[in-house]
Order: structure tokens, then sequence, then C-alpha cells
């Protein structure tokens, strides 16, 4: 995994604390710890979508390239729908 892909995770982990409880944020953070950084963002993604909520500062494009770059556009493990339900979320 590159570096930059990792640190553009941590990146929008941050972004999302003030939309997310501790409890949420602590559960993406463990996928994270363990290098499982697909699993950490399609997490996080889910929360959010969950809460109908967006970061403050967001930018759906840099959300979208990562999670191609994370193969989540072709396959999923939390959600077999991940994919339209992140179009739809970030689209909107």
């Amino acid at each position: 995994m590159k570096e930059e892909y990792i640190r553009e995770l941590e990146r929008l982990i941050n972004l999302a604390r003030p939309v997310l409880d501790s409890e949420t944020i602590a559960g993406v953070m463990h996928y994270f710890g363990c290098a499982e950084y697909e699993m950490a963002f399609e997490g996080l993604v889910l929360d959010l979508i969950k809460a109908k909520r967006t970061p403050p500062v967001f930018d759906f494009a840099s959300w979208r390239k990562l999670a191609v770059e994370f193969g989540l556009d072709r396959e999923s493990v939390f959600d077999g729908n991940f994919w339209p339900k992140f179009l739809d979320w970030g689209e909107r």
C-alpha cells in the first residue's frame, strides 16, 4: 500500500472526527491500526452514511479517488452495495 494513500486516509478520518462519536472513530482506527486500510475506509464511509453526514470540509473527488485505489468500486467487505451507496452519499 502506498504511503500517500495511508496518509490521505488518515486525513479523511481526522476530517470526519467532528461529525462522528468517539466510539465510531475508535472502530475505524482499529482497522487503520491493523493496516486494514480498505476496511477502515469502508467502515468510515458506512458510518457517515448511517449518520447522514459529511465532514465539515468535504471534497468528494478525494474520497472517490481513495475508494478506487482501495478497490472498493469492485469489491467491499462490509456491504455488498457499498459502491452505489457511496456514490449516492457523495454526490448528494
